[in-house]
């Protein structure tokens, strides 16, 4: 490819790259859905939720419970993932040397998880 040049800047997909908030988020969630009353273990909603936006959740939650999802639940359900994300969110393993192995500059912030879709 040849030398191009230092590197300005570097963007990384941040879930399953730079941190794995998957797994924290599924826990979240399939607790609250087991606070409604929903028999599902963590594994189970990680396999049915993962990627889905708050809409197609909405309709995965309402089926199993069988009438839809409490006003505010998602509200709550953010806020929860949100808390649980600062405190248990950490590196994936190896990544902090490799972005310090680039030498430039960099940010980070730490924040809550993700974001509903509207």
């Amino acid at each position: 490819m040849g030398d191009h040049g230092p590197v300005d800047l570097v963007i990384f997909d941040c879930d399953g790259v730079l941190v794995d908030s998957e797994p924290i988020v599924s826990r979240v969630l399939a607790d609250r859905m087991r606070q409604l009353g929903i028999q599902i273990t963590d594994q189970e909603c990680a396999s049915a939720f993962a990627g889905l936006d708050q809409a197609a959740a909405a309709r995965l939650i309402a089926d199993r419970l069988g009438s839809a999802v409490p006003p505010g639940w998602f509200d709550a359900l953010t806020v929860a993932v949100d808390a649980a994300l600062r405190a248990q969110v950490a590196p994936v393993p190896g990544i902090l040397p490799v972005l310090s192995s680039f030498g430039s500059p960099s940010a980070w912030r730490r924040t809550g998880g993700p974001r509903r879709s509207r």
